[in-house]
């Protein structure tokens, strides 16, 4: 009877330690940090959500389009370029075209063996604008609901 306790034991630990093993890994998803910004536009007069309708948003000198479509929106996010430390965005209206011009620093970290590096952004300013703005958070992270508050 005693030698089947022990036998018991010895496959329950031996389950239990091979969960821990497979717990450990880590979740590479949660370790990646932001690579965006979120740009909210807001009516001057009364700083309420200002629905905008672009023809696009695209980054200057480069191919990228951020938005192209009859859709009014409040909200954009913005990506960031891990190989640039400053960025120009143009937002192209049936009536206008405004820049957004933005600073950043880039630094490439190493999450993990299994993950690998990855960029992380911080110390965002803005450089230019046609807007009038606000900003909100120099920090670029997950955490972070908005970074520039543009008044139109």
């Amino acid at each position: 009877m005693r030698v089947i306790y022990m036998r018991e034991i010895v496959i329950l630990s031996l389950v239990i330690l091979m969960l821990w093993a497979c717990g450990k890994e880590p979740d590479c998803d949660l370790g990646t940090p932001q690579s965006s910004i979120t740009v909210n536009f807001y009516n001057s007069e009364d700083s309420t959500a200002l629905f905008k309708k672009f023809v696009r948003v695209t980054e200057r000198n480069s191919d990228s389009v951020f938005y192209n479509s009859s859709d009014s929106l409040s909200s954009f996010s913005l990506n960031l370029d891990p190989t640039a430390d400053r960025l120009t965005y143009v937002f192209v209206s049936s009536t206008s075209v405004d820049t957004l011009s933005l600073s950043y620093t880039t630094e490439l970290e190493w999450l993990s063996e299994e993950c690998g590096p990855s960029f992380f952004y911080d110390q965002l300013d803005v450089v230019g604008s046609s807007y009038t703005y606000d900003l909100v958070s120099t920090f670029i992270d997950n955490a972070i609901d908005e970074n520039i508050k543009i008044y139109n």
